[in-house]
């Protein structure tokens, strides 16, 4: 299973996939990931794979499966992809 995102709500479902007997890859665009350094200590320990830095360059069905193809070379063949990303709201207002 893919999951896509570097934040805490993405290592967290990679997480929740390890709880069920899963095998979760997680795709993160940035080297360092903004999720809590515990969670992603848990995630490797427990045989999840975190390709960082990757984005998704291509992805396609192949065989009743999604294949995604990575910047950083890799290849994800999976069943399922949960994106969890998201943003940082702005820390000043502009009145304008």
């Amino acid at each position: 299973m893919a999951v896509i995102g570097g934040g805490d709500s993405a290592i967290d479902a990679a997480a929740m996939v390890l709880e069920r007997n899963g095998h979760p890859h997680v795709v993160a665009r940035s080297e360092v990931l903004r999720a809590r350094a515990d969670m992603v200590s848990r995630v490797r320990a427990g045989g999840g794979v975190i390709h960082a830095p990757a984005e998704i360059e291509d992805a396609r069905f192949e065989n009743d499966q999604i294949g995604l193809v990575l910047s950083n070379g890799g290849r994800i063949r999976s069943d399922l992809v949960i994106v969890q990303i998201g943003f940082l709201s702005a820390k000043e207002c502009s009145n304008a």
